[in-house]
């Protein structure tokens, strides 16, 4: 987990799978999860379509969050930015440039 400094984190994880079929369900499931949450399906410029992006903006009692998830060859990629104090637009940049970083590291499978 990074902390920006101003209330506003960003977290990655990675979880290498033994089934890389099954993970890829995952993806969705854990989209649709989010969805279910209340957060809404959105996209970041530059990323691919394969990366299923949310995001939920500040209510009372809920943080600000942007996640993405998807799957590189037996990792499961989860991208996190949370602005506990501000609104989405607080989080968004950081959040983007976060991901866009993880993904030249750890390309998404298409």
């Amino acid at each position: 987990m990074f902390s920006h400094g101003d209330g506003n984190n960003t977290l990655v994880l990675m979880i290498k799978v033994a089934d890389s079929g099954a993970a890829s369900s995952a993806v969705g499931e854990l989209r649709d999860i989010q969805l279910k949450n209340g957060q809404e399906s959105t996209s970041v410029n530059g990323v691919p379509s394969s990366v299923q992006v949310t995001e939920v903006d500040k209510k009372q009692g809920q943080a600000a969050t942007m996640r993405a998830h998807y799957l590189s060859g037996d990792v499961l990629v989860r991208v996190e930015g949370v602005s506990s104090e501000g609104e989405l637009d607080d989080i968004r940049d950081e959040f983007a440039a976060a991901l866009t970083t993880q993904l030249e590291n750890l390309p998404a499978d298409e």
